[in-house]
């Protein structure tokens, strides 16, 4: 069975300001998304918007730019269609454990299996799951948390408040995503390079 991925190629690039003579970093998270096909120009669209609040929710900015002018350093993100229901059975989405830079979601899973004829639901579901797999990436780490958009499995409830009303990070949640810029602001700042958390889920 042929798995057809579009790419979602995103770019972690952080903005500096100095206050009162103290830099402050305010980490932007930018994300070029390659829409897989003109009928879901919408939702991919929706979902790029629904991403956006959650994350803006931790403090964290996602700045969406054309694939064509993605920085480097990108964390690449695979649509995939057609996978096969023994693939990884049950996960929306997973993070290649390797180079902390690849996250693939199970585009078909997002969009058929958790909508079941809902109209607007399928946006809603798959920016929850860019905003997860994004964080795991700015947390460096396989955290997962007892509630919230962070739950290491998420339940019908969660699904059902999706439609309405996003998840909602814990104080933790937050705590290591903070905690992972400074991670990486201290990389950079030893001539270390720049550095992209591993994510492994």
């Amino acid at each position: 069975m042929i798995i057809r991925r579009e790419a979602v190629i995103a770019a972690i690039a952080w903005a500096s300001a100095p206050v009162n003579g103290i830099t402050a970093v305010k980490p932007q998270v930018i994300i070029c998304m390659t829409m897989t096909n003109t009928e879901d120009m919408a939702l991919q669209n929706q979902a790029k918007s629904v991403a956006s609040v959650i994350l803006a929710s931790s403090g964290v900015n996602i700045q969406w730019h054309d694939p064509s002018q993605c920085p480097g350093q990108a964390i690449v993100v695979t649509l995939a269609t057609d996978e096969p229901a023994s693939l990884r059975p049950g996960l929306l989405a997973y993070a290649l454990p390797f180079d902390g830079k690849h996250i693939v979601v199970f585009y078909d899973r997002v969009k058929n299996e958790r909508v079941k004829n809902r109209p607007g639901y399928a946006q809603a579901v798959l920016g929850h799951v860019i905003a997860h797999e994004v964080t795991h990436i700015l947390q460096g780490a396989i955290w997962h948390s007892e509630t919230g958009i962070m739950k290491a499995q998420w339940s019908r409830k969660d699904f059902l408040q999706m439609d309405w009303k996003p998840l909602q990070f814990t104080d933790e949640d937050i705590r290591r995503i903070q905690h992972g810029v400074k991670m990486w602001e201290a990389s950079r700042a030893s001539g270390g390079g720049v550095r992209v958390p591993v994510a492994r889920q």
